[in-house]
């Protein structure tokens, strides 16, 4: 019996085809989503010029998607380069703009204090991260670059360091995350204009609840206690609709150019419920406890109340 040797070249073909297939679905799910779990980190080459180990580094743009719960030690980290000195760990480097990282449900752990941040894109555009959970990051749970947004996060243990839970640059959008539990630095932290920070509950952390160094942001709806300060801005913004509670000092922190509407702070030590620059316009908030004087500066443009006086300060 004869054998056709191009038979045998198209068999040899195809088998080779199958384990290229194989080997490609271990990497991106059936929608095309680049997946990430311990065993893939360990074995390295998630993006090209990703090595072996954490942290996971990625290098080209596209969506990103957790299928387990990262668990990450100091031993594990191999590199130590996810900030500019060349000497921070982290759990996952973003090396790339444009780049959607969705946790998935799961959750990236650090375990003991070496391992500094869990993502760690600052000077990345376009970055967005959402749905899981960052516990035990040193410095900062996630920090992003200009115009990106980090949504629905659990954030438990971070920022021991003088940083943020969250960190994030311009045009960024900070929704509807719950950050508990760390000692130290800023639950969110930004630097730049033009963001939106809504929605957010943040308990037990530090120092700020909020800040942001930048004009033109709107920070609503948020939910802030037991902070030393429960908002900070350093700039022009918009601060309405906020619960700031139980705060060691300050309620809301505002330079000159911002706007003041519709928050409640109550519990405030003995500090001002609002400590405001002398352009800053201010009304129907509702301001209790602290000392006598509730308002410092600002102009009141409209009705407050100001413990059971609706003339303030």
């Amino acid at each position: 019996m004869r054998v056709n040797p191009r038979g045998l070249h198209h068999g040899a073909l195809l088998l080779c085809v199958v384990a290229l297939l194989g080997t490609a679905s271990s990497a991106y799910a059936v929608d095309g989503v680049i997946e990430i779990n311990q065993t893939r980190a360990n074995a390295g080459s998630i993006t090209p010029g990703d090595n072996p180990g954490f942290p996971v580094t990625i290098n080209q743009p596209g969506s990103y998607r957790l299928t387990g719960n990262l668990v990450v030690s100091a031993a594990d980290v191999t590199e130590q380069n996810c900030d500019p000195s060349g000497t921070a760990g982290c759990v996952i480097d973003i090396n790339s703009s444009n780049v959607s990282l969705d946790l998935n449900g799961f959750e990236i752990e650090m375990v003991g204090q070496a391992v500094r941040d869990g993502v760690f894109a600052f000077d990345r555009e376009n970055v967005a991260v959402e749905n899981g959970a960052i516990r035990g990051a040193q410095r900062s749970g996630i920090s992003v670059g200009p115009n990106s947004r980090i949504e629905k996060i659990r954030g438990t243990n971070s920022a021991i360091e003088e940083a943020g839970n969250i960190m994030a640059k311009g045009g960024c959008i900070i929704r509807d995350n719950l950050l508990t539990d760390g000692d130290g630095g800023q639950s969110i932290l930004v630097v730049g204009d033009g963001c939106t920070i809504e929605g957010n509950t943040l308990t037990a952390i530090g120092e700020v609840g909020i800040f942001v160094q930048g004009d033109g942001c709107t920070i609503t709806g948020n939910s802030i206690a037991n902070h030393l300060i429960g908002i900070q801005v350093i700039g022009a913004c918009t601060i309405s609709h906020n619960a700031v509670t139980n705060a060691g000092g300050v309620g809301i922190d505002a330079a000159n150019g911002s706007l003041i509407l519709a928050n409640s702070v109550r519990n405030t030590g003995s500090a001002n419920a609002l400590l405001l620059g002398d352009l800053v316009g201010y009304a129907s908030n509702v301001l209790t406890g602290g000392q006598e004087v509730q308002v410092q500066g600002g102009i009141e443009i409209g009705t407050n109340l100001c413990g059971t006086d609706t003339i303030c300060p």
